[in-house]
């Protein structure tokens, strides 16, 4: 069975975000059940009910309730399979988390006008280029 967050991988696939508050209540049974949790909560009458009670009046919750039905029996059926989504979800976190970007290091306050005078000096550079190729 495929972990929380290749479900929730998937729901951003399908449905454009996540959908984790019905994935934690369809597998909380895990902690006391393990593998054979799902003989509680994988029916599609009481999946619907836990994206109801989740997302209320939201038709992609129930879809996505069913969606995670189908690939706990997938993944179950296919361990390949399985492993492809593991893997397709973890370079997805890989690029996402390369894509954030650092908080600029904080430097000496004395040294922000010398970094403003170098930049006005390679401004002039530049222009004095500029102005030699017209020549």
């Amino acid at each position: 069975m495929p972990g929380w967050r290749v479900h929730v991988f998937m729901d951003k696939v399908f449905f454009g975000r996540s959908y984790r508050k019905i994935h934690e209540k369809m597998d909380a049974p895990t902690v006391f059940l393990g593998r054979g949790h799902r003989v509680l909560f994988h029916d599609p009458i009481t999946a619907s009910m836990i994206a109801n009670e989740c997302y209320p009046n939201d038709p992609e919750a129930v879809a996505s309730a069913n969606l995670h039905i189908a690939l706990d029996k997938l993944c179950t059926a296919n361990p390949a399979y399985k492993k492809y989504l593991e893997d397709m979800e973890r370079m997805h976190r890989k690029k996402r988390h390369k894509k954030r970007k650092r908080a600029p290091e904080k430097r000496e306050p004395w040294l922000d006008p010398l970094m403003n005078d170098f930049k006005k000096i390679e401004e002039i550079k530049r222009l004095l280029r500029v102005i030699c190729s017209y020549g």
